[in-house]
């Protein structure tokens, strides 16, 4: 019963046991392997497309611009707003954006800019909004371990979901509009679970 105890107070096993932490984690990583594989798809849908090297470079261009125009303002706003609303309606915005990306690069490649530039901007609004409802979900000796956790799971989205990403759309060949569709699931998967964090109300302090 001891080592049982002791093995409850391990900050790992604690983060494991905390319903929200762990909602927040498994959301991350499942949306995260999704973004890899849309983003493998979109460059390979954009060369199949059009064969330009220059078109599929500024659709990475169009995915990199936002974090240079945003990213100084967006956690400014997101303070204002409820951080838990965020994500899940971020997420529910994604995954609606991401659908419709093959059909606008089926119909003119330069009609998937804009809306490749709107993913990343969300995203942009996403990453604060994690980052500040995290030491409202976790216990202030846990926030490193948290911290840690995530970071481990994106580290895994990439290790891993890249290599598997680039099978995966290699796999669909001429179906590549299923692996968009796969990110979009991915997306409501993790807003179903972000939904269900618990988030406890900031404490107002008296004058």
């Amino acid at each position: 019963r001891s080592l049982l105890a002791r093995a409850r107070r391990h900050p790992w096993v604690r983060l494991a046991l905390n319903g929200s932490f762990s909602a927040l984690w498994a959301g991350q990583l499942i949306s995260q392997f999704g973004d890899r594989v849309h983003q493998v798809a979109l460059f390979a849908l954009v060369y199949t497309i059009t064969g330009s090297a220059l078109a599929t470079a500024l659709a990475f261009f169009a995915a990199t611009l936002p974090n240079l125009i945003l990213s100084p303002i967006a956690g400014a706003y997101v303070d204002r707003w409820n951080t838990r609303q965020v994500l899940v309606v971020s997420d529910i915005l994604r995954a609606a954006v991401v659908l419709l990306i093959p059909v606008a690069v089926l119909v003119n490649v330069a009609f998937a800019y804009p809306l490749v530039f709107a993913m990343t901007a969300i995203t942009i609004f996403f990453r604060p909004a994690k980052t500040a409802i995290l030491p409202r979900i976790v216990r202030d000796e846990d926030l490193l371990q948290a911290n840690s956790a995530l970071w481990v799971g994106e580290t895994i989205a990439d290790v891993i979901g890249y290599p598997l990403a680039g099978l995966f759309v290699a796999f669909l060949a001429s179906s590549l509009p299923l692996a968009f569709w796969f990110d979009a699931a991915t997306y409501l998967a993790s807003a179903v679970l972000l939904a269900g964090i618990a988030v406890p109300k900031l404490r107002q302090s008296r004058a």
